[in-house]
């Protein structure tokens, strides 16, 4: 059945090339357009008038292609297409892909009603799976071969319910411009900076970045019981400032590579003092190995640092076990804590206070099922990252 819907793309598509660019046929008609998942409602809608695509999230929306044989072995450096919005503060994706370790996903605002240009290098977008990562230099066009619209996913960040909206897009173009290379990233701000404002009674933000045990799965209100609520009221209360807050931008069975995808979308509200890592419990389950996991876990270090210019301080804190999965993410919280000490920055080893308690007396205390925490576990969670402030 995939070989059918390439060929018919393959007939079908027609390609404008440029000196710089190759344009793929992909929006003069929704018939090679599917969704890849089931859904209920409609997930996008051919606008013959604007020669372009709608798409209604949440969604997956996929199609195919195949450039020219002379096309075959040119080497590209990203992707150019166009977006409207519908005004929300939402954003949409976009991923380009060839196989399961060839794929990069860029996520774009859909604020502006107004046709947008978008530009993205191949070497800023993020990995799309547990087993992709971010190429270094360009890429063969033989190598990609399907596009991908939207995130199916019906929960946001905090596990809330995320709303629908729309976007369109049209011309979507490979090209080999040549993109300024990447300045290096500042360092981190250090944690001791950010406890003098507290104890300045400064207004300092938290971001806590991360799956469904920062989001609170299994907890009757994750926005005060999850660890992250729970250790702003902490900090409040032990530094005597009332100006503590916190954001959260983890989702539910959220993986390194989704982190790293909605990175720019967290960080867009405002410049974080501290932001909170918690990641990799999904990314194991799905098999990714300790290389990819620590070149994720740089990566999105590498770019927190250049998006704050080296003003969030970043504590990480090392993937935790669950019940039975006592002892499989160990590998994964070793490279957190490699990577603390090169980067230095602040790492709070919570997975070693849980090796403490054991497997026994961690599930009956502290966990809800066999790896979200209760309310216990997440005070447990909240009062061990306090250490670090104290």
């Amino acid at each position: 059945m995939k070989h059918c819907i390439l060929a018919a793309v393959i007939t079908a598509a027609a390609f404008i090339s440029t000196a710089a660019e190759v344009q793929l046929d992909l929006f003069s008609s929704q018939k090679h357009w599917r969704s890849a998942v089931k859904n209920k409602n409609m997930t996008y809608k051919f606008d013959g008038k604007e020669k372009c695509m709608r798409f209604f999230e949440p969604c997956l929306v996929k199609t195919q292609f195949m450039l020219p044989v002379d096309k075959f072995d040119k080497k590209f450096t990203g992707i150019i297409f166009k977006v409207k919005g519908d005004g929300s503060d939402n954003y949409g994706n976009l991923t380009i892909s060839g196989t399961p370790v060839l794929g990069l996903r860029t996520v774009f605002p859909v604020k502006n009603t107004q046709w947008v240009e978008y530009c993205a290098a191949f070497k800023d977008m993020a990995p799309f799976s547990d087993f992709s990562t971010v190429p270094v230099t360009a890429v063969p066009g033989k190598k990609f071969y399907e596009i991908a619209i939207g995130d199916n996913r019906s929960l946001g960040p905090g596990n809330k319910k995320r709303s629908t909206f729309c976007y369109w897009i049209k011309d979507l173009r490979l090209t080999d411009r040549e993109f300024a290379e990447n300045v290096p990233p500042p360092d981190a701000a250090s944690l001791e900076m950010v406890i003098e404002k507290l104890r300045a009674k400064q207004p300092v933000k938290l971001l806590f970045l991360g799956d469904s045990i920062t989001a609170g799965t299994g907890l009757k209100s994750p926005a005060t019981q999850t660890y992250a609520a729970v250790l702003t009221e902490m900090l409040k209360k032990y530094f005597n400032n009332p100006a503590v807050s916190f954001r959260t931008g983890a989702v539910g069975g959220f993986h390194t590579y989704e982190v790293l995808s909605y990175l720019k979308r967290d960080l867009a509200e405002a410049i974080p003092d501290v932001v909170f890592v918690l990641i990799g419990y999904n990314s194991r389950n799905s098999g990714q190995n300790k290389e990819v996991y620590t070149a994720h876990m740089e990566l999105l270090i590498k770019r927190i640092n250049a998006e704050t210019s080296g003003k969030s301080a970043i504590v990480l804190l090392p993937t935790v076990p669950g019940v039975p999965r006592f002892a499989t993410q160990q590998d994964m919280a070793e490279a957190c804590r490699q990577l603390a000490a090169k980067y230095k920055l602040t790492v709070v080893n919570i997975d070693k206070y849980i090796e403490e308690v054991g497997p026994e007396q961690y599930k009956a205390k502290y966990l809800h099922d066999s790896v979200h925490p209760n309310p216990e576990g997440h005070k447990f969670f909240a009062e061990k990252i306090m250490t670090a402030f104290k």
